[in-house]
């Protein structure tokens, strides 16, 4: 199996970049930055088709692709996906440390993988449209390989990981992540499912005395999370349709907080 680690000195620098980038934030609290715009590369997307129908009354897709349960029954995007074949779904081993993870300790957890990459102008693969008004950009349909704006290039590879409670199509997330794939990056990113392993709404009190009596669940949820990453990165470095077109030596992660 691969495994990638990102070096040490590569984080203290993004961490010196996150400050210097702060420091005029600082100066002027009111300054506002501009978004970047968008990069020279379309953006062409793996298969996450749906089937919407699937979603009851009462309930959204994104609850599913979030992994918010109802109540003791569990939601996840892989219960919505209609070609699950041909989409990127990993199983991930967790150790056997009940104290680490204390619910899920020596079991298989599924996570369902969206990988973008930069794609050709032309691609005629058409958008999926989201029932939330967004759309995964020329989408791969069932087993169509990923069409890359040059087949004989090694592209970069960037390890995305969303927000809490988020998924890599919820919110703004889908359009950070074609502006970044714009750019020349293949980018790999699990649905966490955050709510599939800890209660993380803290609106009441009740929440808040639930979360300390019930600490080590959160503990939990962010130790899933480098597991997660780790396998969907050696998943797609091995993948036939992604091994040959990305440069596992140029493998970095990027994170988005809440």
């Amino acid at each position: 199996m691969l495994s990638t680690v990102i070096p040490r000195p590569l984080v203290m620098l993004a961490a010196l970049a996150c400050g210097l980038l702060a420091a005029p934030a600082r100066a002027d609290s009111l300054a506002v930055v501009d978004p970047l715009p968008p990069g020279p590369y379309a953006v062409g997307c793996s298969n996450v088709a749906q089937d919407f129908s699937r979603v009851m009354a009462g309930e959204s897709a994104q609850n599913y692709w979030e992994g918010v349960p109802d109540g003791s029954r569990q939601r996840y995007v892989t219960q919505l996906l209609a070609d699950p074949a041909d989409a990127l779904i990993v199983d991930v081993n967790v150790p056997n440390d009940g104290q680490l993870y204390v619910n899920h300790a020596a079991q298989t957890v599924e996570y369902a993988l969206l990988v973008c990459y930069p794609t050709t102008a032309d691609n005629p693969y058409p958008d999926y449209a989201l029932p939330s008004g967004q759309a995964v950009p020329h989408m791969q349909q069932g087993a169509q390989p990923p069409i890359f704006a040059d087949a004989n290039a090694h592209w970069p590879v960037l390890l995305f990981s969303h927000g809490l409670v988020g998924s890599p199509i919820s919110s703004d997330y889908i359009d950070a992540l074609k502006v970044l794939v714009s750019y020349g990056y293949v980018i790999v990113a699990p649905f966490h499912g955050d709510p599939r392993f800890t209660d993380v709404k803290i609106d009441t009190l009740a929440d808040f005395l639930y979360a300390v009596l019930h600490f080590d669940t959160f503990v939990e949820m962010q130790a899933q999370r480098p597991l997660s990453l780790s396998r969907s990165l050696d998943y797609m470095l091995a993948h036939p349709q992604y091994r040959d077109h990305v440069d596992s030596a140029r493998a970095r992660a990027a994170s988005r907080c809440c």
